[in-house]
């Protein structure tokens, strides 16, 4: 993917990740290079895991592709699974047919 410059927005993010323990809240429009700029806080915060969590499976499948090796990509759906399989101590298997045999 290409490497455009940060804009002005980027950098005050940037600024703020670098020089605060805060949490920021980032508030975009859609195409406004929001992914870009997670990945650039994340390229910014070394040594510290990060979780990304991602609306779905495909944002999160990109988001685990374009992330440093310390930071991780999931869905919320994907991290309440995997607390309550560890909850539990069982393998737990997903239907990708649920609604309909409910429906059935």
């Amino acid at each position: 993917m290409p490497r455009f410059p940060d804009t002005e927005e980027q950098i005050a993010i940037l600024d703020e990740v670098r020089n605060s323990n805060r949490n920021l809240l980032i508030q975009a429009l859609a195409g406004a290079a929001k992914t870009s700029t997670l990945v650039r806080i994340a390229e910014t915060v070394r040594g510290k895991p990060i979780l990304s969590i991602a609306f779905n499976k495909r944002i999160a499948d990109e988001m685990a592709e374009r992330l440093p090796s310390h930071c991780s990509a999931r869905t919320l759906s994907s991290i309440g699974h995997r607390a309550w399989g560890e909850y539990t101590g069982k393998r737990l298997i997903v239907s990708t047919s649920k609604i309909s045999a409910i429906l059935q």
